[in-house]
């Protein structure tokens, strides 16, 4: 399968659209999550454009792409040890560039899911999910 490609404004445009449905569900208390690699850039971008300071990364490295391994499973490195209390009953916005699979995603809400108030998944490319913030 051939990648999509874009351009650097055709990205920007998605991070502004994205924004705009953003803004009205964005709280004093609210958690940004973005998962590395892909999402760390919008999640930099939004993050100051909302003025959101707990920001918070996690990197998920899922084997089903490493031809070594014949298992599918995601290995988590967090940006911080104890990512679930961080969020204590906030609202989560996971930020990504893509949605592929969705397994990235779910691994998120799987395990991080009971320590949110809600989550918000927001990405600029979604190949799976009908999201009203994509």
């Amino acid at each position: 399968m051939e990648k999509e490609k874009m351009n650097w404004g055709e990205y920007f445009n998605y991070i502004n659209v994205l924004r705009k449905k953003m803004e009205k569900r964005i709280e004093n208390e609210s958690i940004f999550l973005g998962v590395g690699r892909g999402g760390l850039i919008p999640l930099s971008i939004l993050s100051h454009s909302f003025n959101i300071e707990r920001v918070y990364h996690v990197g998920l490295k899922n084997t089903r792409w490493d031809k070594s391994s014949n298992s599918s499973r995601i290995i988590e490195y967090s940006s911080v040890k104890c990512l679930g209390a961080m969020i204590g009953g906030r609202r989560l916005f996971i930020i990504d560039d893509l949605i592929d699979s969705g397994e990235s995603v779910n691994y998120i809400i799987t395990n991080y899911g009971v320590y949110c108030k809600d989550i918000i998944i927001c990405c600029l490319i979604d190949k799976i999910y009908n999201n009203d913030l994509r």
